[in-house]
């Protein structure tokens, strides 16, 4: 009997921690989605897609449609076409902002919110790296720190570290509550209205279709209820014309976190990750 109830016990924990990693999993695939293209990106990507393909999470979620129209789109896309889509989206003129306090239109409330986020990464031993000079409310920071701290949540419950779990867990919620659960839907409209009728274009679009269905889903899972922000306002166009980078990034997108090193990552079996400093 108590066999039975202890092998109970440990397939519902590898159910639990199965199911945190498979989120985290999803949250690492949206950001390596919206960052800069790279061959290692995309390739990182791709083992992502791979690691979710039939998993617990992707059938709750209803998931299988988004990562099959991202692989899909993928395949159809060349490495450089997708750099050019990506400078221009995000650069230039800025036809989606990237980031979460350009939605914001309490001006006096943006430094609070970078306040806010910039405290989320430095209680769990984060920091934006050197190498990349990205603001914290840039949406790949936002989605990797969520991967890392339900990554960190998984370990801790395949320790049976209550309290650490919980504190993750809870971490987590607070942090979807107060800012990407805030403005995601309105930057996945302004990406899916402003990207290509191309192939590359059409990826940008099924990561902003992911990114929508699994920020809403993981929202009404944690129970949380976030204030939406309102879409974006236009900055004036331009009259010179946009500055094509020609393929070039702008910023290192290696990665987005450099991480203290009492925080190593745990010795386990994990989905692919950006590395950390």
């Amino acid at each position: 009997m108590t066999t039975q109830h202890t092998r109970g016990r440990a397939a519902l924990q590898d159910r639990v921690v199965q199911r945190v990693l498979g989120r985290s999993a999803v949250y690492e695939a949206l950001a390596l989605g919206l960052t800069y293209p790279s061959e290692a990106s995309l390739e990182r990507l791709a083992g992502l897609l791979a690691d979710l393909d039939e998993h617990d999470v992707v059938r709750a979620y209803g998931l299988a449609p988004r990562l099959a129209a991202i692989a899909e789109a993928r395949a159809a896309a060349l490495v450089p076409d997708l750099q050019l889509e990506h400078n221009r989206l995000f650069q230039g003129q800025v036809l989606c902002s990237p980031h979460e306090t350009e939605y914001e239109r309490d001006t006096f409330a943006k430094a609070a919110q970078l306040a806010d986020i910039a405290g989320f990464y430095n209680a769990w031993g984060l920091q934006t790296a050197d190498a990349r000079r990205t603001m914290p409310d840039y949406i790949g920071t936002e989605l990797e720190f969520l991967a890392v701290v339900t990554r960190r949540e998984a370990y801790a419950a395949l320790r049976g570290w209550g309290d650490r779990r919980a504190l993750a867990s809870e971490s987590t919620q607070a942090f979807l509550q107060t800012h990407p659960g805030r403005w995601v839907n309105a930057f996945a409209t302004d990406l899916r209205d402003a990207a290509a009728d191309n192939a590359a274009g059409r990826f940008f679009a099924a990561v902003a279709r992911l990114l929508e269905q699994f920020v809403v889903m993981d929202i009404a899972a944690a129970g949380v209820l976030p204030a939406p922000l309102t879409a974006r306002i236009p900055r004036p166009q331009d009259d010179e014309p946009m500055v094509c980078l020609d393929g070039e990034p702008p910023v290192d997108e290696d990665e987005l976190f450099a991480e203290d090193e009492s925080a190593a990552a745990p010795d386990v079996d994990l989905p692919a990750f950006p590395s950390f400093e």
